[in-house]
């Protein structure tokens, strides 16, 4: 999403509406109306650079400036609110001792620099529609390849930063932190997605720091949680993810909230790591009574909420970790059977684990097969750091007797074949640990 669309959108306008009012103003500032139409925003929205009329007019309506709008040199946060002393340094102070006109002027601009410290509240429309493009990402970061989403988060981020920016009631900015949270806990569930922890954990401190602003414990509790998944699932001790998820249950406090069901159930997957069968069992009979209370947006298959598929899954993959495959075998069926049309990772991870239950139940030319069938049949985009994790994870479930099969060489080689290089490192940097899950040694 271009910087221009996400300002227009900010205002809640239509491509039609933005260019209704480019043509008030240059009718207004007596340049006659435009020949302008909606299709020439839509190019500007693509990258095609305005002419500096059209440019000066964009910048006067949307009250921003060039490079915020993405046709300028200077794109960077740190021009979203000048510090005081800039602010003022620019400020000529009066000279009683001048001319009367420079005085006049001077003090004119001393009082326009007055008024921008004034608390100037933003629309609630336009909170309201920040809003919706949150639970917008919610839903798409189930559908969408990570990379787009991070691009289109980061868009929006920016918006919000430079709204953040503005002097402006308490509520409001309070407003404003809960939707920063929520963007930034989304990208920092797209990083661990992609295997890089060190930025999966700068993007929860800025999640953490935003929801603490923001005041409601139900999204603190949502944005600890997550992070505890997140540590699990890029290989941290059970110890540490069991603290982690602990924590983001107190913080839920006695309410049932998204947030509070998986902290429990991160607290059954770590538990399963540990092989305390009794915890895993006792914990997901918890998060099964707490989902029973919660409302259908908390139960969505949004990423900000944890739906019945979901829950399943977690709770068959905790049952797994501890060895007992036989229990786990149900849940996995149970979350198949829920997960909607159209959503390409979390059924293949499902089928993955599913097939690690097989493997452990002695039939490891099936449980093999299965997974080479999901490392091909996915898309590449979709093939993962996270995926390939677990299916290291799965094969590591064959018995040391019968690693010479077959089925399991040429899993293995698939596996070695897949592994992607890049900016987050080589697969066959992951190495498995004596607690049966993956560790980078980096980390």
């Amino acid at each position: 999403m271009s910087r221009l669309r996400a300002y227009r959108l900010a205002y809640g306008w239509t491509q039609q509406e933005l260019v209704r009012r480019i043509r008030e103003h240059e009718a207004g500032a007596g340049r006659g109306e435009p020949p302008l139409g909606h299709q020439r925003i839509s190019r500007w929205e693509r990258g095609e650079r305005p002419s500096p009329r059209y440019l000066d007019a964009l910048c006067a309506v949307l009250r921003t400036r060039p490079d915020r709008l993405g046709f300028g040199l200077d794109g960077s946060a740190a021009g979203i609110l000048p510090a005081p002393e800039a602010l003022w340094s620019a400020v000529p102070v009066p000279d009683s001792g001048g001319s009367a006109a420079a005085v006049l002027a001077q003090a004119g601009e001393l009082r326009g620099a007055l008024d921008r410290t004034l608390w100037v509240e933003v629309a609630a429309e336009q909170v309201d529609r920040l809003d919706e493009i949150v639970r917008d990402h919610g839903f798409r970061y189930r559908t969408e390849p990570t990379i787009g989403m991070i691009g289109d988060l980061s868009v929006d981020l920016a918006e919000v930063g430079r709204l953040l920016g503005r002097r402006q009631p308490l509520y409001q900015q309070r407003r404003l932190r809960g939707v920063t949270a929520k963007l930034a806990g989304i990208i920092a569930l797209s990083f661990s997605d992609l295997g890089d922890r060190a930025e999966m954990r700068g993007w929860f401190e800025t999640a953490h720091r935003n929801a603490s602003e923001h005041g409601a414990a139900e999204l603190l509790a949502w944005v600890v949680a997550k992070r505890a998944k997140a540590e699990l699932e890029n290989g941290a001790s059970a110890r540490l993810v069991l603290t982690i998820a602990a924590r983001a249950e107190a913080l839920a406090g006695r309410s049932p909230s998204a947030g509070k069901l998986i902290a429990v159930a991160m607290q059954a997957r770590a538990f399963g790591v540990q092989k305390k069968l009794t915890d895993v069992l006792r914990r997901a009979r918890d998060a099964l009574d707490l989902f029973g209370r919660l409302d259908l947006e908390a139960t969505s298959s949004s990423v900000l909420a944890m739906s019945e598929q979901q829950l399943h899954l977690y709770i068959a993959d905790a049952l797994l970790a501890a060895g007992d495959w036989r229990r786990s075998l149900p849940h996995f069926d149970r979350a198949l059977r829920l997960f909607p049309p159209g959503e390409p990772l979390d059924p293949v991870l499902t089928r993955i684990n599913q097939a690690g239950a097989l493997i452990l139940g002695a039939q490891i030319d099936t449980g093999c097969e299965q997974i080479a069938r999901e490392l091909t049949g996915i898309a590449e985009h979709w093939r993962s750091p996270l995926v390939l994790r677990w299916a290291v994870d799965a094969l590591r479930r064959v018995p040391e007797r019968h690693r010479g099969q077959s089925a399991v060489r040429d899993l293995r080689e698939l596996i070695g074949t897949l592994a992607p290089t890049g900016p987050i490192g080589p697969m066959a940097a992951i190495e498995p640990d004596h607690r049966g899950v993956l560790l980078d040694p980096a980390g």
